[in-house]
């Protein structure tokens, strides 16, 4: 049914934990930018970018670079693409989606190359 929701959109994202350590929040003009988590002045743990006020990505840093889950959004909220990133590049299984939210294409990557 279509009220089973098997992916998170941003209305269904929990809240970011802003009294753990290092979150900080960054903003362009009135609008939040990003916001996440940072220590010894680099981003590490998860950190939400965001497009005019609008939540475009959630990634896990460790040391400023991309390492753990990453997923892209939609202006409309949908999942827009998910998967590893390792060391900053694409690795491992990762799922692109339509705006309609329906599963388009599945990579595999290996040092942000794609594997046939």
């Amino acid at each position: 049914s279509s009220t089973n929701k098997t992916t998170a959109t941003p209305s269904t994202v929990k809240p970011i934990d802003k009294t753990k350590p290092g979150y900080f929040v960054e903003k362009d003009g009135v609008q939040i930018s990003q916001e996440g988590y940072k220590k010894g002045g680099k981003l590490n743990g998860e950190v939400r970018s965001y497009t005019e006020g609008v939540l475009r990505e959630i990634s896990v840093y460790v040391n400023d670079e991309k390492n753990g889950l990453s997923t892209l959004y939609y202006d409309n909220g949908k999942i827009e693409m998910t998967g590893n990133m390792k060391n900053g590049e694409k690795d491992g299984e990762w799922k692109e989606f339509g705006d309609d939210g329906k599963l388009r294409s599945t990579k595999k990557y290996l040092n942000g190359e794609t594997q046939d």
